[in-house]
């Protein structure tokens, strides 16, 4: 049996009978080959300037996926843009219809995306923010940041701490917590932006290359 994160194994583990630890593998989800591929691009300076921040927030818009947090965010940072870039919840209307009569005039949706990088270098966007409420067995949308040269903000749930632990990605527990990271990035002089992003790139690229996934894959096929 193998399981995409530790948290899914831990959870599993925990919630069900004891398992024979020599029939299981944990094999964590990576970065796709044309992610990881990917080269690091400096994305706080634009025409030798400092970059403003401009926040991506991806994934399917609902109540689990926190996105509902973005509208306190947008009226605190006026100068920061917020993308939030998913398809609408069709099960979720109240609260789909509330989260967008407090759009402000620095949050955008996009509801239709082809190629995301592209959207990503036209919008000059810098950081990702991954905002759920719910406990995420991994978090794939949160290393596809990193590959992307985007720092890289995460909640306290599921997999996604131990993404955070691996590649240093933000994290944050509270509302409060998530405020005053956003206040530091947005103090911070934009090579100490670029050193974090980078280092966020690389220990991305360190632990979710899709080589090694394949690899453990084959091994534990082959066992």
């Amino acid at each position: 049996m193998i399981f995409c994160s530790k948290y899914v194994f831990n959870n599993f583990n925990k919630n069900l009978i004891p398992l024979n630890k020599k029939k299981i593998s944990i094999v964590e989800n990576s970065l796709s080959e044309d992610f990881y591929n990917q080269k690091y691009k400096n994305r706080f300076v634009i025409n030798n300037q400092k970059s403003l921040l401009k926040l991506a927030i991806i994934g399917t818009l609902k109540p689990e996926k926190g996105q509902d947090i973005v509208p306190a965010l947008a009226k605190k940072f006026h100068e920061i843009d917020f993308y939030l870039i998913g398809k609408d919840s069709k099960d979720n209307q109240v609260w789909l219809d509330k989260l967008k009569n407090q759009k402000s005039s620095n949050i955008f949706f996009q509801t239709e995306l082809i190629d995301i990088k592209e959207f990503i270098d036209r919008n000059h966007i810098n950081v990702f923010l991954v905002p759920s409420k719910w406990d995420e067995p991994f978090g794939l949308v949160a290393i596809e940041g990193m590959s992307l040269s985007c720092i890289t903000i995460v909640s306290n749930r599921g997999g996604l701490k131990d993404i955070a632990k691996n590649t240093g990605a933000f994290i944050y527990s509270t509302e409060i917590e998530l405020i005053d990271i956003i206040n530091n990035l947005d103090s911070t002089e934009q090579k100490q932006l670029a050193e974090i992003s980078i280092n966020q790139f690389l220990r991305t690229k360190h632990y979710y290359s899709f080589k090694k996934f394949s690899e453990e894959i084959r091994r534990n096929l082959v066992f």
